[in-house]
């Protein structure tokens, strides 16, 4: 038997979605903001490449800010936001790190997008096989191509103590992609960078399979977690409406990371997914308010 399956993937409003800025043709006499995160060893990432910068281009000047609170994005601190914005202001581009955990990567890509969108190049490091997970984080803040430098550089939370990290772990994972960072920062836009960003829109998306068909398109969709779902057929969602007097296309909050609409009738596919009767729907609709 074959189904016909609507997507739980939610709408995203792409008005915001950040383009890319204009790089530095030089950093002599530039002002380098390097951004940190909490952890402590970050703040060393970014001395370490200020201080191999320094020897490069003499002339440059640095500046440090670091964001101690952990998986938060400063847009939405009103604490550390203004401090943060005053600083901003006062650099010309902006180096950003550290991403050693999928967390970090994540809401580093989080801020890093952000300053982007403030007019402000960037480039993010980034633990090398973090790469992914922060590269979803920028894309999922609009801004699939900001400019990242993969890096060796382990994540030392859990050392018992920093003491020589700089000369025995992070100048080795620094020196390489220290031109890479200057890269980063100096080399023009590409053509596809200077256009506006492409989000592809799944909301829309209807497959038609099997079972075991309809449960793979979506597992490689990244829409389970490879738990069996239940297919959302145009009917079965239709019944599953019949749960609340809310139209289908009410919007009934913006959702993370992406901020994509849920409305009435994507909690609705999703309930249905995952095995929901009509009468849980008031308080699904609660539950995502």
């Amino acid at each position: 038997m074959d189904y016909e399956v609507l997507s739980p993937w939610a709408h995203v409003d792409k008005a915001n979605a950040t383009t890319m800025r204009p790089r530095l043709k030089d950093l002599n006499g530039k002002t380098i903001g390097l951004f940190s995160h909490f952890k402590e060893h970050s703040p060393l990432i970014l001395k370490e490449v200020e201080r191999q910068l320094k020897e490069k281009y003499p002339s440059a000047r640095f500046s440090h800010y670091q964001y101690i609170r952990d998986t938060a994005e400063i847009i939405n601190d009103e604490k550390y936001k203004p401090s943060f914005m005053e600083w901003l202001k006062g650099t010309d581009a902006v180096i950003s790190a550290y991403g050693d955990a999928g967390s970090c990567s994540m809401f580093v890509a989080y801020n890093s997008a952000f300053i982007e969108s403030q007019g402000k190049p960037v480039v993010m490091l980034v633990k090398e096989d973090l790469a992914r997970p922060a590269q979803r984080g920028a894309s999922a803040r609009l801004a699939p191509r900001l400019r990242m430098v993969k890096t060796g550089i382990m994540d030392m939370s859990m050392l018992f103590s920093l003491e020589g990290v700089e000369e025995k772990i992070i100048r080795p994972g620094i020196t390489p992609v220290i031109g890479d960072i200057i890269d980063a920062l100096t080399t023009p836009l590409t053509k596809e960078e200077k256009n506006q960003v492409a989000v592809e829109d799944q909301s829309g998306t209807v497959f038609k399979g099997n079972l075991e068909e309809v449960n793979n398109f979506f597992y490689k969709k990244g829409w389970t977690n490879g738990a069996p779902i239940i297919p959302p057929t145009e009917e079965a969602v239709a019944v599953m409406l019949k749960g609340t007097d809310l139209p289908r296309d009410y919007v009934v909050a913006k959702i993370p990371p992406m901020l994509g609409n849920a409305t009435v009738e994507k909690i609705a596919v999703n309930a249905v997914m995952a095995g929901c009767l009509p009468i849980y729907m008031p308080v699904l609709i609660a539950a995502v308010r």
